[in-house]
């Protein structure tokens, strides 16, 4: 544009040379034909209507080149404002992704280098806490929002200045986190209300008749007591064995102590006979292996026991037989089995 404009500047100026010499002398009326004018002086005329003409022209082109010009520089304003505009934009891309790069960068590694840290205490504490847990999930929260904070405030700024682009591909996967520890057991759940009480059963069948059972009858010298026969010797004192065996002779066995009401009963007769004895045998006894007790009569295990303090200790490892006390207020004790002592024998 700017070169058209030059030769239209030339040309004028050169058609002004032109006009100059031509009526510079008196054959002007030979170089331009006006004829119109026949009555004046036809040099002069033409003269001046050279001139006239030459200015409008100029003015004519004058105005044109303005035009001209203005186009051409308003044009190339505008291509530079818009290359100027187009690399500003992608310098600003080009940081804004290098620097959202670099920060996220940044952030993974300072979360890895705090996951390592904290999964290497967790290693050797080999459990961690309820409070260091909250806090890593604080952690890992606050992170995670100013993530998103700084991805909204870069999003904001590029939908001011550049038109969004199209959607990027979807990133690779993120590697797994690390197991937690275990949580802490609850708190005991509420005592749920009773249940609706049931309805009351019918009647059961009647039960068959039993056999009929003979009344105890204890011989003379027995003493009945509940559904047994015991026979208190005081006078003549025997070793276990021979209490035993006696207690045999006469229909029975040593006796076996089932509860404390029968051993309340055996007590209190002691007690309350004139010679009470300084100890009584009964059938309990571990002869057979230590610190086993059973009883002689159905070698059954002791279900029911009234041990004196600190008994039975197998002193002298020479205590296998089992006496009731009095110095211990007849509670039982562990004894050489070949003391003779006096003893109680049961029947049923």
């Amino acid at each position: 544009m700017l070169r058209v404009s030059a030769i239209v500047l030339f040309t004028l100026s050169i058609i002004e040379n032109v006009c100059s010499n031509t009526c510079g002398h008196d054959n002007c009326e030979t170089a331009i034909d006006i004829p119109l004018i026949t009555k004046l002086n036809a040099p002069l005329k033409a003269e001046l209507d050279i001139s006239s003409l030459t200015l409008q022209l100029k003015e004519l082109v004058a105005k044109h080149v303005n035009q001209s010009v203005s186009k051409a520089v308003n044009d190339l304003v505008e291509n530079i404002l818009d290359k100027t505009i187009q690399t500003a934009v992608d310098r600003l891309q080009t940081s804004i992704d290098n620097t959202l790069s670099t920060f996220r960068q940044k952030i993974e590694d300072d979360v890895e280098v705090k996951i390592k840290k904290n999964h290497d205490l967790l290693m050797k504490k080999q459990s961690i806490s309820a409070t260091e847990i909250h806090s890593l999930t604080i952690l890992a929260n606050t992170l995670g929002g100013e993530m998103a904070k700084l991805k909204s405030e870069v999003q904001t700024a590029i939908e001011k200045d550049v038109a969004v682009g199209e959607k990027g591909l979807k990133g690779d996967s993120g590697r797994p986190g690390l197991d937690g520890a275990n949580g802490r057991r609850g708190e005991p759940g509420l005592k749920g209300a009773h249940g609706i009480k049931g309805e009351k059963g019918g009647q059961g069948e009647k039960g068959s008749r039993g056999e009929s059972v003979k009344p105890l009858k204890c011989s003379y010298g027995w003493v009945k007591f509940m559904h047994s026969c015991y026979y208190f010797e005081f006078s003549n004192k025997k070793t276990w064995s021979a209490a035993k065996d006696d207690c045999r002779r006469k229909g029975g066995f040593l006796v076996k102590v089932d509860d404390a009401v029968e051993n309340w009963f055996l007590k209190s007769f002691v007690k309350s006979n004139t010679k009470s004895p300084a100890s009584v045998w009964i059938g309990a006894n571990d002869i057979n292996r230590e610190s086993n007790f059973v009883w002689d009569f159905d070698n059954s295990g002791l279900t029911y026991t009234e041990w004196s303090r600190g008994e039975p200790n197998n002193k002298y490892n020479s205590e296998d037989c089992v006496q009731m006390r009095n110095s211990v207020n007849y509670a039982w004790n562990d004894s050489t089995c070949s003391n003779a002592e006096s003893f109680i024998c049961e029947k049923l």
